[in-house]
């Protein structure tokens, strides 16, 4: 259901209405930062389980919030499933939509309606330069890097990413995004890369 607070419904709207209008999630949370909006949270777990606390406004948040079909009214359910990498670690990954195990549109109330957030589906994946498999479509980016937006972790199988540090002379590191755009340990120098792979051995996590 929507939640009952008028001034978390108007948070909520207001993000949508800033996304239709810029059409980009980052845009969205610079024009939150720059009215001095914060948006609402609520807390899930602890002695203030259920109370709703008020901060800033979040990329990653902005996002989970687009993403997430139930602002339709739509109940769904298996958006997600769990699996092991080589490693044991336990990695979670979206499912396909036409392979949700559940979708009822119009169950309930929404903020949007389906048609709009497919639209914001599609803005999602043309927005998505850097990150993720629409990277693959896009143009190579300045720099000296090789391969950028193309090299697949071997590990995981998400697209690996470049950036450049100055210090004397330009270097290109390679870096595995995650969610929230923070990338992990995986992070050295482009030759180094290769030259792990080369020799058989796994890179450094």
């Amino acid at each position: 259901m929507i939640d009952p607070d008028q001034q978390v419904q108007q948070s909520v709207r207001v993000l949508f209405e800033t996304f239709r209008r810029t059409g980009s999630a980052m845009a969205t949370v610079k024009f939150f930062a720059e009215q001095g909006l914060q948006f609402p949270r609520r807390v899930h777990t602890g002695a203030n389980k259920g109370d709703t606390v008020w901060a800033g406004l979040e990329h990653s948040r902005v996002l989970r919030i687009l993403h997430n079909p139930r602002n339709t009214g739509a109940f769904v359910y298996g958006r997600t499933h769990a699996r092991k990498t080589v490693d044991g670690d336990c990695v979670i990954e979206r499912v396909p939509q036409e392979e949700w195990e559940v979708l009822i549109r119009e169950k309930h109330a929404g903020y949007i309606d389906w048609e709009e957030y497919e639209r914001n589906q599609r803005h999602l994946r043309d927005n998505c330069q850097s990150y993720g498999a629409d990277r693959r479509k896009s143009p190579p980016r300045e720099g000296p890097a090789l391969l950028q937006g193309l090299l697949i972790c071997g590990c995981c199988g998400k697209r690996m990413t470049v950036r450049y540090h100055s210090g004397g002379a330009v270097e290109s590191r390679l870096r595995l995004p995650t969610r929230g755009h923070r990338a992990r340990r995986t992070d050295l120098p482009a030759h180094s890369w290769f030259k792990h792979r080369r020799g058989g051995r796994q890179p450094p996590r």
